[in-house]
């Protein structure tokens, strides 16, 4: 009876023994220590997450923090991402916009005359907008045909599409060439005059048929990428390539950034680059205050945590960086790079501690979006 006991207890104890070495093992990420009052006001700024989808990815943010855009952002070819084909060496280039569609005509019109008065340095490549292709089966918008620039010849062509779907205007640009002009044959030599605006124009229509406004709240069930406003269903051969700014009246003076995309794939994980880093962050003013690696939701990803003084003047200086699946970059499996930063900016809302707490808590509920 007793030694029946004795062995019960002794299963007992090695059972949770094993349990906490488990659960020690599983959360070792070395959360940083925070006191009392700091812990009270990261719970308060974590109270209130939402789950923000980004690229093939999703992350848990305080509500808070929304798209930093311009007034001007949508019209100044500042873009939410890029995509291209495999063997292709011009991307097509995407922004997105929420607006009424009245205002989204309006936008259209303006954008119409604006091309119709351009003037060319050389009169040979006159007009400057060469052609409007309203688009068809179901889509709203147009693409407009035009010159690069005013300096460059028409050989170059770029291609410039408006699209509005579910509340949200889609704007597409993409170069092609014509130099089917007689005045090209010189340049051409013995090749063949080309003109590849047709078939980009299908690849443009193409693109804009898989994609669609949507809600920030909106998480997509098909396969795909979301962008801000919007989502691209995959064709499965693309290279994709998003990045996105998040900013927060809470976390004053701090800016998120996340990019991610298919096809770069590096030789060497952040850590295995570590000395180097270290040593053109001394010269910065920075050191770095804690490096790690850690896997979370079958993701495999490794940090660099730099704090120091702004090069202007001495105010506290923050740059976290989280890198996921940096060497294994793939179709399916995108690497993800996300960014804290205040470079450049007053002292921030929250201290250090408190940053990193708020940062420990976001980048462990990174995750592929099933």
């Amino acid at each position: 009876m007793f030694n029946k006991r004795n062995t019960s207890i002794i299963l007992i104890l090695t059972v949770l023994i094993a349990f906490v070495l488990w659960r020690t093992n599983n959360s070792k990420s070395s959360l940083k220590k925070i006191d009392s009052s700091q812990e009270i006001a990261v719970e308060n700024l974590l109270k209130n997450t939402k789950t923000q989808c980004i690229g093939r990815y999703l992350i848990d943010i305080p509500a808070s923090f929304r798209v930093n855009r311009t007034p001007s952002y949508f019209v100044s070819n500042t873009w939410d991402a890029d995509i291209s084909g495999v063997y292709e060496y011009n991307k097509t280039y995407v922004a997105t916009q929420r607006m009424y569609f009245p205002a989204f005509i309006q936008l259209i019109q303006r954008r119409e005359k604006q091309l119709n008065e351009t003037i060319t340095v050389n009169s040979e490549n006159m007009p400057f907008k060469k052609n409007k292709f309203v688009l068809t089966d179901g889509l709203e918008g147009v693409i407009f045909e035009r010159n690069e620039n005013e300096s460059t010849d028409d050989a170059i062509r770029v291609l410039e599409a408006y699209f509005y779907n579910n509340g949200v205007a889609i704007k597409l640009q993409t170069q092609s060439i014509n130099d089917s002009a007689s005045r090209y044959e010189t340049e051409r030599g013995s090749d063949l005059p080309r003109n590849n605006v047709p078939r980009d124009i299908e690849k443009i229509k193409s693109l804009l048929a898989r994609i669609s406004g949507r809600n920030e709240s909106e998480i997509p069930t098909k396969p795909g990428n979301c962008i801000p406003d919007a989502f691209i269903a995959e064709n499965g051969i693309e290279k994709e390539n998003i990045s996105i700014n998040l900013i927060s009246d809470e976390v004053k003076n701090i800016n998120l950034m996340i990019s991610s995309d298919n096809f770069i794939r590096e030789k060497n994980g952040v850590l295995d680059r570590v000395d180097e880093i270290a040593e053109i962050i001394k010269q910065s003013k920075g050191r770095i205050e804690r490096k790690d690696s850690f896997k979370r939701h079958n993701l495999y990803a490794e940090e660099l945590l730099v704090v120091g003084l702004q090069q202007s003047k001495d105010e506290p200086r923050y740059q976290f960086d989280l890198y996921i699946n940096e060497t294994t970059t793939s179709y399916e499996n995108p690497n993800l790079i996300l960014s804290l930063s205040n470079e450049g900016k007053p002292v921030p809302t929250y201290n250090k501690e408190e940053l990193i707490a708020f940062w420990d808590s976001i980048t462990r509920t990174i995750r592929l979006r099933k």
